[in-house]
């Protein structure tokens, strides 16, 4: 049965994401507690050197597409570097400083707009960034540090549910985010992750950002890398390499704005599996038979269109010698209602996929 989709529209940019970005504005997704209050906290003498307060940014979990760079749970043993900036001028802070933190964790050091904090227990501290001659507070963060309870391996560059186990096919470039987490699951972050490969040999491994690693070279086979992470050191962890397939999936995901104000490209995506898991590295063949597509882009998995002209539309994806077709059925969009009061509903149409991936 054919999907229906709207000429013109598009997908609704993600609610979270937005509030976030206006929250803070470009500059980060985490204001401290003087600039969310607009008032000097409880208890503390604020500056006047920074009546709007701070914004606090650690580094971003790769593989995650809602994170624009919060302050994350540091891994106890581990170190994270923390950006602070003015909110009133959204650049580093350009009056003197200092950074002042105790208990489950310690700054280790400073310079012009960045301080490392290191976990060095289970708990939680503020990061105080205060005028280092009067003590008066410019503004404060909480921090959390977590023990590293399990590292895995999951997608770098293809979109799938964060929770599916996957596996590589023989022969490609391991492509992945080593995901760091505590005992109820939480991500971790410790930029002195250190990755090896089994032995000496012709594999390389390069580094896309701290959490993400490009393995080239490896066999074609079962790949074994120790990895540390905290003060988990050593950890065995491995990815591991099919030759062959199960079947394939394929899901269109659309998400219709009310006021067609947002023209996006549509989203089809693929997944191979294999014995329960999902299929990396794969290299996927798309095509497009219908009305005319412009616009199109391929993140990984994912094959991204714009429809231009009303009709029936087929996309095919094909890898390991098995294809998956989807037809969407394009129609004109409907003309927009205007007075007060007046909406369209907005209208859903997610596979099982994206609805995993929310």
């Amino acid at each position: 049965m054919a999907r229906r989709l709207l000429w013109g529209e598009g997908m609704v940019v993600s609610m979270r994401l937005a509030s976030c970005v206006l929250l803070a504005t470009a500059a980060a997704c985490g204001p401290g507690d003087r600039a969310l209050g607009d008032e000097c906290p409880a208890g503390e003498t604020c500056s006047d050197q920074t009546p709007e307060g701070l914004a606090f940014r650690g580094p971003r979990f790769s593989g995650s597409f809602f994170d624009v760079g919060g302050v994350h749970p540091t891994a106890v043993g581990g170190v994270q570097t923390i950006t602070i900036e003015d909110l009133a001028t959204h650049k580093p802070l350009t009056v003197p400083w200092h950074a002042d933190v105790t208990g489950a964790l310690i700054a280790e050091r400073q310079d012009a707009g960045h301080v490392v904090v290191k976990g060095v227990a289970d708990g939680e501290s503020k990061l105080r960034i205060v005028d280092p001659e009067t003590g008066e507070l410019h503004d404060r963060h909480s921090i959390v540090a977590r023990p590293v309870s399990s590292i895995r391996l999951t997608a770098g560059r293809e979109l799938i549910p964060s929770t599916s186990p996957v596996v590589w096919f023989a022969g490609a470039t391991v492509d992945a985010v080593v995901w760091v987490s505590g005992s109820d699951g939480e991500r971790l972050v410790d930029e002195n992750l250190a990755v090896a490969p089994p032995a000496p040999g012709t594999m390389t491994i390069s580094r896309e950002s701290w959490d993400h690693i490009v393995v080239s070279g490896a066999p074609a086979e079962n790949l074994a890398l120790t990895i540390t992470a905290g003060s988990l050191l050593d950890e065995r962890v491995v990815a591991r390499v099919v030759d062959a397939v199960d079947d394939i999936g394929l899901t269109a995901s659309v998400v219709l704005d009310r006021e067609h104000r947002v023209r996006l490209p549509e989203m089809v995506c693929v997944e191979a599996h294999r014995e329960g898991a999902i299929v990396l590295g794969l290299p996927w063949t798309f095509i497009t038979e219908g009305p005319a597509v412009a616009q199109t882009s391929r993140i990984g998995n994912c094959f991204y269109f714009t429809p231009q002209a009303e009709g029936r539309l087929t996309v095919s994806a094909t890898a390991a010698g098995k294809t998956r077709s989807v037809v969407l059925d394009i129609l004109p969009a409907a003309p927009r209602v205007r007075g007060a009061g007046a909406e369209r509903p907005i209208t859903n149409d997610l596979g099982e996929r994206a609805h995993a991936a929310r």
